[in-house]
Formats: C-alpha cells, structure tokens, sequence
C-alpha cells in the first residue's frame, strides 16, 4: 500500500503521499465548509520554539532535524541536496502566532484571505550550506558521544549530490557491499547476518534519500504576501494590547544565534537520544 500511494501520489504531481494528502485535505475542506469561515496555514518545515514558551524545545526528530543529527553523529558524508538550496523553515511558536493573528483577523472582518503561507524563504533566506557551516562549528565545540562515551569527530563539509543515483555510485560502502555478497557466497554463506545487515542499512539510507529528495533539490521561494499583509494588519491595529506579542516575523530570526544558541542545544536536549 505504501509504494502503491507513493505511486499514486507521483502520478498527480507530488513527491510523496504526506504532501499529496494534505493537499487533499484542503481541497475537501474548500468543497464542503459551505458557509462556515475557514482559514489554511500552510507552515513549512517546523523548527524548535524560538521563543515561546522557551527557546528551543522540541518533540522528536523529524525534517531537516534528521539530517542534523547524522551528520553530529558523524554518519552523514554524502548526501542529495545542493548547498545552494535554501530551507524553507519556521519555528514552531511563530507557526502557533501566525494562527492566533488569523482567526482574530478573520473574527473581526479585518482579513478575507483565506490561505497563509508560514515560512521564511523570501524574506530572511536561509540555505544548506548555512546550517551545514553552523552545525559543523557547533558539533566542533559541543561533540554527540558514541556509545562507549567517546566524542563523535564529524566531518566538515558533506558532499552534496545531484541525485540519488549518483550517491550510490560514489559511496564506498555500496562496492564492499558487493564484496560482501561474494564473500558470503564463498565463504558458504559464513557471513550471512553481517551481508544482512549492511544491506538494511543502504536500503534506510536510500528510503531517507529518496524522501529528501524533492525538497533538498527544491529551487522555488513561496510567496508569504498574504502573511506579510497580516502582520500589517496586526501593526496597525494601535488599540490592540496584544501588538508586541505574537511574532511570526521571519526578518526577526537571527539565523546564526537561533540554529547556535536555540535549535541545536534544544533538539540535543529534547530529541537526541
């Protein structure tokens, strides 16, 4: 069922079955509100809380996050994407305040729009080769710990591929893969669970590629026009008491100090295990 959504999904334009779905959902939701008020925050990546209710927390490793961790760990050399690219990213608290804003707008007439796109891209760029250069200097200074307790030496740039195709012809573990399997069948199958093993993990490795794939090649930049008429909105409002409150202003992310100071220390303290 998974490869056959997948498929599915590709057939009508989307890379995966969790953005093809969500487009779904909106479509029903504009089909049948019917005369109900309705309003869609389209978030993009979520990042750690950037301020509120403190900086840095966070639930799990997910999205960009995933690719943190390998490479603190010291487990991501090679991977699809392009330095260039930028990550389409928010933080989770601006997410929560954008939403807030929208349905005070839209319970005093102040708005019509009905769609917000919550992200950074346009307004305050933040690329690849940034959060590869930040979490190298911060990895350098604050090392994850292997299992015996030792510091994790991570590497300082990570080659960045065009494509899936050509990961797996220059990773040096695809070809002692190939000398795995011979040997297994020389040495009448002896190594069997070690071959076993070592194909698992290129199997996960190209799933998470794959995954990635269409959004660390991704050169588009979403227009937050209707987010940016919101925070005006939100500006002119003079009598509101609520005027310096709810940020969801991307110019306002210091891009450095928050993925330093905020991001990784908090997906380290709440999500690394």
């Amino acid at each position: 069922m998974k490869n056959l959504g997948t498929i599915r999904s590709n057939l009508h334009g989307w890379p995966n079955v969790y953005t093809f779905t969500k487009a779904m959902g909106e479509m029903i939701l504009l089909k049948m509100k019917g005369d109900i008020p309705l309003i869609i925050a389209r978030p993009t990546i979520i990042l750690n809380t950037h301020s509120e209710p403190f900086p840095g927390w966070i639930e799990g490793v997910r999205t960009m996050d995933l690719l943190v961790v390998m490479y603190g760990k010291g487990k991501l050399r090679r991977s699809v994407g392009r330095r260039s690219t930028i990550i389409e990213a928010i933080p989770a608290d601006m997410v929560i305040n954008s939403m807030i804003v929208a349905l005070e707008a839209c319970s005093k007439s102040c708005s019509k729009t009905l769609i917000y796109h919550i992200g950074s891209s346009l307004r305050n760029p933040f690329r690849i080769s940034d959060l590869e250069d930040l979490a190298h200097q911060y990895f350098t200074k604050h090392p994850l710990t292997d299992m015996f307790g030792k510091p994790v030496a991570c590497s300082k740039k990570v080659s960045w591929m065009s494509s899936i195709e050509s990961i797996f012809c220059f990773l040096f573990w695809c070809s002692t893969l190939k000398r795995l399997k011979v040997m297994n069948k020389v040495c009448c199958y002896g190594h069997k669970a070690y071959y076993n093993e070592s194909k698992r993990k290129v199997k996960k490795m190209m799933g998470i590629m794959r995954f990635y794939e269409p959004f660390l090649l991704f050169e588009g930049i979403f227009d937050d026009k209707n987010a940016e008429n919101l925070r005006m909105t939100k500006m002119k409002a003079k009598d509101d008491d609520d005027v310096g409150r709810f940020n969801f202003d991307p110019t306002t992310i210091d891009w450095t100090h928050y993925v330093l100071n905020v991001h990784i220390p908090g997906l380290v303290k709440y999500a690394v295990k």
